[in-house]
């Protein structure tokens, strides 16, 4: 495995390569968006961490460039910011995690190994439910071959209703999919990403994504628009 770490930081890089190879992953380390596109022209790395204080608009272009061109390589969002807005706002550009810095170098070290075997999944994989096809490696949700490009945690989100069509799935099974930290994560992420998911279906006949009180959220393949 192969870790690239953006952070304009010296100090924060040398602090986190130093815990990242203890961990026996090789790191890699960049200053800059430009050293990031130099380094992805010649190697291959399986996650990117951007470490940053804010995430500026320049990096969240540089994301959303990197999914337009299908670059297969997980991003991780290191911040400071633990504002709601704040993290949808990445993971809607593209991130696949976002961590708040204060959490301890050891829950860093366990996502980067969750993110980093999504891509080991068999080639080609997709599941389907009616006119939807989702393909498990590039995280691309195809609705009568036509691709819709989707977040980590969209993607994540259409995957659990796709296999549990028809049923009811809760907040809290939502949320512990989502991270595995869930406990006491109390906000509006699920109810944010599903109204992204949902105007992403309407323009197409391919069901809705619906909600029963006090069960759940549920993929109906016979609700279509």
């Amino acid at each position: 495995m192969r870790v690239l770490i953006l952070d304009p930081n010296i100090v924060h890089q040398h602090f986190l390569k130093t815990q990242i190879e203890e961990a026996g992953i090789l790191t890699d380390v960049s200053s800059s968006i430009q050293e990031v596109e130099l380094f992805m022209f010649s190697n291959k790395a399986e996650l990117l961490i951007m470490s940053c204080e804010s995430l500026s608009t320049t990096e969240l272009q540089a994301i959303r460039k990197w999914r337009r061109e299908g670059r297969n390589i997980r991003i991780m969002i290191l911040n400071s910011s633990n504002d709601i807005e704040h993290k949808v706002k990445a993971l809607e550009s593209g991130a696949d995690d976002y961590v708040v810095r204060t959490c301890h170098i050891e829950e860093i070290i366990i996502r980067i190994w969750v993110l980093v075997r999504r891509n080991y999944l068999t080639p080609s994989q997709r599941i389907s439910a009616g006119n939807l096809e989702l393909d498990l490696n590039s995280k691309i949700l195809f609705i009568n071959k036509e691709k819709i490009r989707l977040t980590g945690f969209e993607f994540e989100i259409m995957k659990l209703l796709m296999k549990n069509k028809g049923q009811a799935l809760s907040k809290r099974k939502i949320m512990k999919h989502l991270y595995h930290d869930w406990i006491g994560k109390e906000n509006n992420t699920v109810e944010v990403l599903i109204g992204r998911l949902r105007k992403k279906l309407a323009p197409y006949n391919s069901g809705q994504i619906r909600h029963q009180r006090e069960e759940g959220y549920y993929y109906d393949l016979n609700g279509a628009i």
